[in-house]
């Protein structure tokens, strides 16, 4: 398969940290500070209210996404540090029926 990457139990261990260091307390932090970003039409003058509003809308659903991001985050941990165990519970099982078959583990 071109563009393929092989997948270990290492590796989902660490992609599964990213999502770790992403948990409700640091999610909650970008919240606040986008919960803090205030843009109003009236702000952007007469030639653009429009861009003003938009902008405070889109600010607005970002928090709102932000809000649940964080518990999700926790749960693509778990799944990732599960799925990583599993590969190294299959390597060791791999690695003791070789060794009982005679081979170099």
């Amino acid at each position: 398969m071109s563009g393929s990457v092989k997948a270990d139990g290492q590796a989902i261990t660490t992609l599964g940290s990213y999502f770790r260091d992403l948990d409700e307390t640091t999610v909650a932090g970008y919240r606040s500070t986008l919960d803090s970003v205030h843009v109003t039409g009236d702000m952007t003058g007469k030639s653009c209210p429009q861009a003003g509003d938009a902008a405070t809308k889109a600010v607005q659903t970002l928090s709102a996404n932000m809000k649940d991001f964080g518990s999700h985050a926790e749960d693509i941990c778990a799944g990732l540090n599960a799925t990583a165990k599993n590969y190294s519970d299959t390597d060791s099982s791999n690695a003791s029926s070789i060794t009982s078959a005679g081979g170099d583990a």
